[in-house]
């Protein structure tokens, strides 16, 4: 009878609040002294549902629930653990610190063999989250993935009994749904509201290049948008971004997983590392050997859409190597840059055959950069004058060198801000909401339309007006009727001088120039947190005024079409001469 009067008055609560602090101490004294576990469950679950933590009595109120569902997760009946981790994550929004400290008992919870018992784990887990324990949370999820789901063996097992090591108990094997599930979890407890979690950047691109080899289920691209959107907002961990990435593409393991379809999977980890290796080229340490990687034979199998990012990441890696040679240049290095310009556009080569026209495209484009190159080197190698000199007294290098590098780090690649679109001018006179081609009638004038006939002669044909806008004109019968006017109708394309001119007045598009936001570097120190460009690039207060455009009223949808004159044409016979025909 009391478990269904706390249950009428948890239905209650939330149509009358006074009820919260009559009911806060009689429910406080049935939580701590109630052996019954079914009435425990009900006094909890009516103070949450009637928001009874509020103030002091609320706080100490919270702190006694969260200590009984707390002891429910060790209890071996399931249905216990099931209602205390459906609880506990009702009250983590409010107090999560005090969930906090059962955090072990919460973990554990996810290897437990019922897969529902699991999934309320992780939502209590993905609650409970904050920048104190996120670290020991992924770990442990990162190790929950690559733990067995049981012994390999029953030797294994018989030898753990002889030697008197407890079996662990078997759990239910993992589902690619319930991995699929934890990798997700863990990408989005990091990137919660733009990384506010995160502290440790670095350990953070660890973390996405584990998880690429232990998730084993198809979360590549958004662990690829990850590793991109982390480089590009945070400044301070790119150095060592590139380290990691060099590290992934010189990894046989992991490219020959890629290739035989084991890890195709997370396979566009690959694009990412490849793409910031070529975007961030300047923290390369050995640039020529990272391209030699990027353009071997075994990549060529990979898709289309990563074998392009590896071409295009060689050419500004190629770019930014050219460039550092140019700053040190003596005549003495042609034949080494010869040597590097002939390998390369050897290895390139191969891609130029491939089938996907974007593998095509860049590929050529290398090859005739690195061609234009090596023809200046040749070209200055066999003159045989002494080195020419600039003004100062320094040696010239090949112009060539710095041809390549400029194309890709002439502007920064920064993150775009969400209004930024909305921030830019539209210039007086253009409406985006109109259509650029009127979906209404188009009213043509009385015109008369010659036509040719094959024998020579000419027929006169008169177009009738179209009808008024409230008259509807199929679509296609009104591209003909235009069409007829302008050209003369099909059959009298020979009739230069009767096609008439229009003219037609385009303003051009103004321009609207952006200038990046450059975020500011960290503060020193060994416990700041690095910067995070949360905010993106926003347009610049001070560009260029927006070119004037004049756009008439749109009062009717008239096409006027300009007749041209009409042409006397004498013809003449041999022997005889005939008057002009009018």
């Amino acid at each position: 009878m009391l478990i269904k009067i706390v249950k009428l008055f948890g239905y209650l609560t939330p149509y009358e609040p006074r009820l919260v602090k009559k009911l806060q101490p009689p429910l406080t004294d049935l939580i701590g002294t109630t052996p019954a576990i079914s009435l425990l469950y009900e006094c909890v679950h009516t103070c949450i549902i009637g928001d009874m933590f509020q103030g002091a009595s609320g706080s100490a109120l919270a702190r006694t629930c969260v200590q009984k569902l707390a002891a429910f997760l060790e209890d071996p009946d399931q249905n216990l653990k099931y209602i205390s981790l459906l609880a506990l994550v009702k009250i983590v929004p409010s107090y999560p610190h005090l969930v906090a400290d059962y955090q072990r008992s919460i973990l554990s919870s996810v290897n437990d063999a019922d897969m529902s018992i699991r999934m309320r784990a992780l939502d209590l887990i993905t609650a409970m989250v904050n920048r104190n324990n996120i670290q020991s949370i992924v770990q442990y999820l990162l190790s929950h993935l690559t733990r067995p789901d049981a012994l390999s063996t029953a030797t294994e097992a018989l030898n753990r009994v002889a030697s008197g090591t407890s079996v662990p108990t078997p759990t239910s094997p993992m589902s690619l749904a319930y991995r699929l599930d934890v990798a997700r979890r863990i990408l989005a407890m990091c990137s919660k509201d733009l990384y506010d979690n995160v502290d440790d950047f670095e350990w953070y691109l660890s973390v996405l290049v584990d998880l690429a080899y232990v998730a084993n289920v198809d979360i590549g691209n958004e662990i690829k948008d990850q590793l991109l959107d982390v480089v590009v907002r945070v400044r301070s961990c790119r150095s060592f971004a590139i380290k990691l990435m060099t590290k992934l593409l010189h990894d046989e393991e992991m490219m020959a997983s890629a290739l035989s379809n084991q890890k195709e999977d997370c396979i566009d980890v690959l694009y990412a590392a490849a793409w910031i290796c070529g975007e961030y080229s300047t923290e390369i340490l050995d640039p020529l050997g990272l391209v030699t990687y990027l353009l071997r034979e075994p990549v060529k199998k990979l898709p289309p859409r990563i074998l392009a990012v590896f071409v295009l990441s060689a050419t500004k890696i190629i770019g930014y190597w050219a460039s550092q040679v140019a700053l040190d240049w003596d005549d003495t290095h042609i034949p080494e840059v010869l040597r590097v310009v002939n390998s390369t556009l050897e290895d390139v080569s191969e891609f130029v055959d491939n089938s996907d026209i974007e593998v095509h495209e860049r590929a050529s484009t290398l090859c005739q950069l690195l061609r234009f190159l090596r023809a200046e080197l040749t070209s200055r190698m066999e003159i045989d004058s002494p080195d020419a000199t600039s003004p100062d007294g320094e040696p010239m290098f090949p112009k060539s060198l710095q041809l390549i590098h400029p194309l890709s780090s002439t502007f920064a690649l920064n993150a775009v801000a969400p209004e930024a679109q909305q921030s830019v001018t539209l210039p007086p006179g253009l409406s985006l909401d109109t259509d650029i081609i009127p979906s209404g009638l188009t009213t043509v004038d009385n015109t008369t339309v010659q036509k040719r006939k094959r024998t020579g002669k000419r027929k006169e044909k008169k177009v009738k007006p179209s009808t008024t806008s409230s008259e509807h004109v199929d679509q296609g019968q009104l591209e003909r009727h235009v069409d007829a006017n302008l050209h003369g109708g099909p059959g009298e394309t020979d009739d230069l001088d009767a096609i008439p001119i229009v003219q037609l007045n385009i303003d051009p598009f103004p321009q609207v120039s952006l200038s990046p936001i450059t975020p500011q570097d960290p503060p020193s120190g060994a416990n700041s947190r690095p910067a995070v460009d949360k905010g993106g690039e926003m347009p610049s207060e001070q560009s260029a005024p927006p070119i004037q455009v004049t756009a008439p009223a749109p009062t009717s949808t008239e096409v006027i079409v300009e007749q041209p004159k009409a042409i006397k044409i004498t013809r003449a016979k041999k022997g005889k001469a005939k008057k002009p025909r009018k």
